[in-house]
């Protein structure tokens, strides 16, 4: 049992790893002008919307408008939350 716990938490660990290397790509592409159509853009965005959208919403119940933001703060809470579980998951007492 002690080895289940131990693997969920490195897979978990894993996978957020790589959630934060695509928010990554998708911030460094937002720099560029590109087509929002291809194929490279679609997956980034379907691969990180389900974590910034309920935070997009969240904020807009709270009454932000997070579409005439110049910086898009949602993702940025979002990376946040990535980096805050990513660094107390290896501390979960097993």
């Amino acid at each position: 049992m002690k080895y289940l716990a131990y693997f969920i938490v490195y897979f978990s660990y894993g996978l957020l790893s790589v959630l934060q290397f695509l928010m990554l790509m998708r911030a460094v592409m937002s720099w560029f002008v590109q087509d929002e159509r291809s194929r490279i853009t679609m997956f980034l965005y379907y691969a990180t919307e389900p974590v910034i959208m309920p935070i997009r919403w969240i904020m807009r119940k709270m009454g932000m408008d997070t579409d005439s933001m110049l910086i898009d703060i949602p993702f940025m809470v979002a990376v946040l939350v990535i980096f805050l579980v990513q660094l107390l998951l290896p501390t979960v007492n097993i």
